[in-house]
């Protein structure tokens, strides 16, 4: 386990302060949060959407599927796509199709569902030029085009529709609550209009782009997927043994290695119509979250990285659970221009602004020193290292700064 459970107990506390803060400052619009450390769950929503549309995480989904498809022997990874689907000219396997290397063009060329939101069915496919399907020089290409020709290579495989087959093969026996778009009604707000408006891609399950970006799953079972695709023995089990390792290496469901820490992140994001979604996973560590709003182009993945911030720096600093003597301090402290969070961790303090996209990027350490002192350790945008801090009564003072605490830290929920 990465953290024990005092160490999870304070990564909790940090984050959900930050999120009900963070939220409060972001235009997020409806907005959820799950995040899994070795099996136990920190969650935050300031929503009543029960359901989200995870835009291209739902190609995480279709890899599970295919998946599930070749443990059964309905199909192998190293089969060539035009065995299923003959209009396919040249040699692609769906291995190819899986790791972004087939070569197929991105979203077929010539639709315009990007800013028409008009979606193409099967036969716009099959009418598409052969240009749309030629190799191209480079290794690597990434293609929602390509995970459509994997929907109606599952439909070839089973015998069914692709929502069909994904409700038998993966969302039942994973207890996964995936739906129709015709049985909810969701509702986003897109940043480019400034207005919220239905989801525009209606019935988008019969739609030949549903297996790319047009998912729709209940919160609760993003918490279950999650908790799955982190559990590397519970994968092998439902899969076969080293599935995983198709899992997570493509290049197009995978994050560059995060450049703050040793460990590998792989995830994938997405944006939509009314809808942005960021997905991130540490299988090593048993590390999983995902962060969905319904406000299209939020920069989720910057929340991502600081919450993975947070959780890495608990685990690799063992300061931050000594015995705690700033609980009392503990709360937000405002000054005219600027809000800062206080929260104990032992014989040092945390101080950061909510607004900041970590409380460890921008946050300062105050750390009590002989006769009671305490010093800031970290640079800040409001102080300077070196600088005493002291409290009195119901104010915070860092050098000729001074903040009135106006509550305490929030409940958890």
């Amino acid at each position: 386990m990465l953290l024990n459970q005092k160490g999870l107990k304070l990564a909790n506390k940090i984050i959900k302060n930050w999120m009900v803060n963070k939220v409060g400052y972001s235009n997020l619009g409806d907005f959820c949060l799950r995040l899994f450390i070795a099996g136990n769950e920190i969650s935050f929503s300031n929503t009543n959407q029960h359901y989200f549309r995870i835009s291209s995480i739902s190609k995480i989904i279709t890899i599970l599927l295919i998946l599930k498809l070749e443990a059964e022997r309905k199909l192998s990874l190293d089969d060539e796509v035009r065995k299923y689907l003959p209009f396919i000219k040249r040699k692609i396997t769906i291995k190819d199709i899986l790791e972004h290397k087939s070569g197929i063009v991105r979203d077929g060329g010539v639709f315009d569902f990007w800013s028409s939101a008009v979606f193409p069915d099967e036969k716009d496919i099959l009418s598409l030029s052969p240009d749309s399907f030629k190799k191209i020089k480079n290794n690597f290409k990434y293609s929602n085009l390509g995970y459509v020709l994997l929907g109606m290579i599952i439909e070839k495989a089973c015998g069914k529709s692709y929502y069909d087959c994904l409700i038998e093969k993966i969302a039942k026996p994973l207890n996964l609550d995936v739906c129709k778009d015709n049985s909810v009604k969701l509702k986003g707000f897109s940043i480019i209009s400034g207005k919220l408006i239905n989801d525009v891609a209606v019935n988008a399950a019969t739609k030949v782009f549903y297996p790319s970006f047009g998912i729709i799953i209940s919160i609760k079972s993003v918490s279950r997927l999650l908790s799955f695709i982190c559990d590397i023995d519970k994968m092998d089990d439902f899969f076969g043994a080293n599935r995983r390792n198709y899992f997570f290496n493509s290049n197009g469901n995978k994050l560059e290695k995060w450049k703050n820490s040793g460990r590998k992140i792989y995830g994938h994001g997405g944006d939509f119509f009314g809808t942005s979604a960021d997905l991130f996973i540490d299988p090593k560590n048993k590390i999983g979250g995902i962060v969905l709003s319904n406000v299209r182009g939020a920069e989720l993945s910057s929340i991502s990285d600081g919450l993975l911030k947070i959780i890495y720096i608990i685990a690799d600093s063992p300061f931050f659970l000594e015995k705690n003597s700033f609980a009392n301090k503990e709360g937000l402290y405002k000054s005219r221009d600027k809000n800062l969070i206080v929260i104990a961790l032992g014989s040092s303090i945390l101080l950061f602004d909510p607004t900041d996209n970590s409380p460890f990027y921008n946050g300062i350490i105050a750390k009590k020193e002989k006769e009671g002192r305490i010093v800031l350790k970290l640079a800040s945008p409001f102080a300077e290292v070196g600088e005493e801090i002291w409290f009195d009564k119901d104010y915070l003072k860092i050098g000729a700064l001074k903040y009135r605490r106006i509550s305490g830290l929030i409940n958890e929920k």
